[in-house]
This record gives structure tokens, sequence and C-alpha cells, in this order.
């Protein structure tokens, strides 16, 4: 049993205050590195802040690598104790990439419910939702002319070519 992929960095600093108060915890926090890698995932470097007061505030990262495709992405995510909304925009493959729609992720009886979020990308778009637990997975995908070469940022030597139209559901449960 080989356990799951390690994770890689080669290079990475954070700063970090952590105010531990009765009415709640505050965190400050900068974090960058390069050489981050996981499994077939790579990503050349990141950077971002972190600022959360008792389970509520914001993080912001930026990602950028060139294995498989080139891609830079920018994150703004805005966290609350049972919601989490994320923007994020940017680069791959030298053509812009953005989700037109925020993913809003909810906290939902013992998991957390991906509402409808839609990706737009040279041309194309996708919507996704799903749901997550620990003994469950479930997505739900809406591709209008997707490019498979996108599979090029976790599978860099996929290779894929072409464009991908229709609805894709996946589910699993733990042992099945």
């Amino acid at each position: 049993f080989e356990g799951p992929p390690i994770i890689n960095l080669r290079r990475g600093q954070i700063d970090a205050t952590v105010v531990l108060d009765p009415r709640g915890m505050d965190v400050r926090a900068t974090f960058a590195g390069q050489g981050l890698s996981r499994g077939t995932l790579s990503i050349a470097r990141f950077s971002g802040d972190a600022h959360l007061v008792d389970g509520r505030g914001t993080v912001r990262a930026s990602v950028a690598g060139a294995r498989g495709r080139s891609f830079a992405l920018q994150l703004a995510a805005g966290i609350e104790p049972h919601r989490i909304r994320v923007n994020l925009a940017g680069q791959f493959s030298r053509r812009p990439i953005r989700l037109t729609r925020p993913a809003v992720f909810r906290r939902e009886n013992g998991g957390w419910r991906l509402e409808p979020a839609e990706i737009s990308y040279a041309g194309s778009r996708s919507q996704l939702s799903g749901r997550l637990t620990s003994t469950t997975a479930q997505v739900d995908a809406a591709l209008v002319r997707i490019p498979l070469s996108l599979l090029d940022i976790a599978y860099p030597r996929l290779g894929l070519g072409g464009l991908a139209s229709g609805n894709v559901q996946f589910n699993w449960t733990d042992g099945q």
C-alpha cells in the first residue's frame, strides 16, 4: 500500500500571526513558495495572504506553472463558518480563463456542497456542481466546447486534443 501521493515543496515561507482569544481566533498570514508538487500536479510558484477572524475572512492567492501547459491563476475567497465563495481568473496556455459564476461551497450534512459554478475558457464554458463528504463524492458537469488540453494542468503528459461537449455525472461511495 503506497498511501496518498507525497507533497513536495522546494522552497516556501509563511509569516503568520495567530491570536487566541476567548471571543474568537484571529489569523493574519502571508505565504509564498516555489516547486510545489503532489502526484502529477506541479505548481512552479505561489503566493498569497489570509485574514480570518473567528472563521470569517478572506484568502487571496496566485499560482503559476508551465508543466504541460503554462498557467497563471489568481484566486480570491470569502470565508464564513458554513460557506466559502471563490472567484478565479487568469490564463491557461496564454488564453483567459475565469469563473463567470463564483464557486460557492456550503457546509451541509457532514460535508460540502458546490452550488453551480461556471467556468469560461477560450470560447467554451462548463458548469460544475457537486457534493463531497468523507465517504461520498458526487460531481455534475455540463460542458460546452471545453478543450481537453485543460487536463494538462493535472496530467502534463496526457496530450489530449480536441473539444468536449456534453454532460458528465460522477458518483463515488467509499467501499463501492
